[in-house]
């Protein structure tokens, strides 16, 4: 876990106790009419945010920057923001699988990636880390290894009998994938043979968000930061699409890990595509009903 120590300008400190009081490691107190800093601490930020003085920096963090439109660090209080525009935001970004050839910016790569790390992690990890792939080659070798891999699962499932024998050692999962998912994987390989992607769509870019699985939520985390980048892809007039086949597979096949050059021990939690989108869409869609309980 990153830990440092809030710096304080005790010229600008006015010792009015918000941050002693929003400090949930109880590292700050008021001693001698002066703030001390008792211990490391995770870096919520809390103490800073609360602090109109100005007197608390973290002084080993990077500032955020974003390049590819204006951005001022400006906070919004609860309320203060629109909800039709949150909302409208939310309910309008779509799952894209049609993708131009326009590859994004660099720039618009980086700030995805800044925003991603906005996102909340569970005691402030952010253990996120990302692997960008623009390598066309790469990205169409990827699709082929999935389509090879899940192929190959169709033809062993394709079988009553082989679906039996193989739910001997797998339990239910060989049964619900062959419910859920082998009738879309033919579909892909079919196309596929006519050298079509059939996993990213033709998207120009790949994100992949993964982390070591030693810290706290840490596939929570991930998707988090993974969701922080549609949304604002979405506001930026770009796509994204989760690929979960391919999140399977990699969190399997060491060999692509390493091509990719993820550690062996961490996790693949989200796989994305990213382009400007080939087909528009002009409403928001409608979702099912879902189930809720009220207590109280």
């Amino acid at each position: 876990m990153y830990t440092s120590r809030p710096a304080i300008d005790h010229g600008r400190c006015t010792l009015c106790g918000r941050c002693v009081l929003i400090c949930e490691s109880k590292n700050l107190a008021i001693r001698e009419k002066t703030l001390h800093v008792l211990d490391d601490c995770s870096v919520c930020g809390h103490c800073y945010a609360v602090c109109e003085a100005e007197a608390i920096s973290f002084e080993t963090l990077r500032p955020r920057v974003f390049k590819s439109f204006p951005y001022d660090g400006a906070y919004f209080p609860p309320g203060s923001p629109d909800p039709t525009l949150v909302a409208g935001l939310i309910g309008s970004r779509r799952s894209v699988r049609h993708y131009s050839a326009k590859v994004p910016s660099t720039d618009m790569l980086d700030d995805l990636l800044e925003c991603a790390s906005m996102a909340p992690s569970a005691h402030n990890e952010q253990q996120w880390e990302f692997v960008v792939v623009r390598d066309g080659t790469l990205i169409t070798k990827l699709s082929g290894r999935l389509l090879e891999y899940y192929g190959g699962l169709n033809r062993l499932v394709r079988r009553a009998f082989m679906r039996r024998l193989a739910g001997l050692f797998m339990g239910k999962k060989v049964e619900r994938y062959y419910r859920d998912h082998y009738a879309g994987i033919e579909r892909r390989v079919k196309t596929g043979a006519a050298g079509r992607d059939q996993f990213f769509h033709g998207a120009p870019v790949l994100i992949v968000v993964h982390s070591a699985m030693d810290g706290n939520s840490p596939v929570e985390n991930a998707q988090y930061a993974a969701y922080n980048i549609c949304l604002l892809a979405h506001a930026m007039g770009l796509g994204t699409c989760f690929i979960g086949y391919a999140s399977y597979l990699l969190n399997m096949d060491r060999a692509w890990k390493k091509r990719l050059g993820i550690p062996a021990a961490h996790g693949v939690h989200a796989v994305l595509t990213l382009g400007y989108p080939a087909k528009a869409f002009t409403m928001a869609a409608p979702r099912k009903e879902y189930s809720v309980r009220r207590l109280g």
